[in-house]
């Protein structure tokens, strides 16, 4: 969260212009974030809602993502396909999917907010 306060201080500053391609990114990171939060919102754990959902329910609340290109709010990604109807083996399995996917995908979320920051210091120097 500490990151994601001060990338939001960088999204505010107004002496620092963030590129086109910039904004692009950050508004498909939104686009990403608000996909794995209904996705897993799909699946009514309690536990999901109360640690990964809320987490990221303040990444989208706090940061000032721009709004995505038109391009990338494809239908597919924004509903998602009820688990409910799977067996409960297998929502758990494709739960463990979603889980890895967003991991790895948080990891791709950090390493871009990482270099936007070195950009703007890069910058201001």
């Amino acid at each position: 969260m500490k990151e994601c306060v001060e990338f939001s201080r960088i999204l505010l500053n107004v002496s620092y212009n963030l590129t086109r391609a910039d904004n692009v990114c950050l508004g498909n990171i939104k686009v990403d974030l608000e996909y794995h939060r209904n996705k897993l919102l799909a699946y009514k754990k309690p536990l999901l809602d109360s640690s990964v959902v809320e987490a990221i329910n303040n990444l989208l609340k706090n940061c000032n993502f721009p709004s995505a290109p038109q391009d990338s709010r494809d239908s597919t990604l924004t509903t998602p396909i009820s688990p409910q109807s799977l067996k409960e083996f297998e929502r758990r399995q494709q739960l463990c999917r979603e889980l890895k996917g967003f991991h790895v995908r948080t990891i791709t979320i950090n390493r871009i907010m990482g270099y936007i920051a070195v950009q703007k210091e890069e910058k201001e120097n």
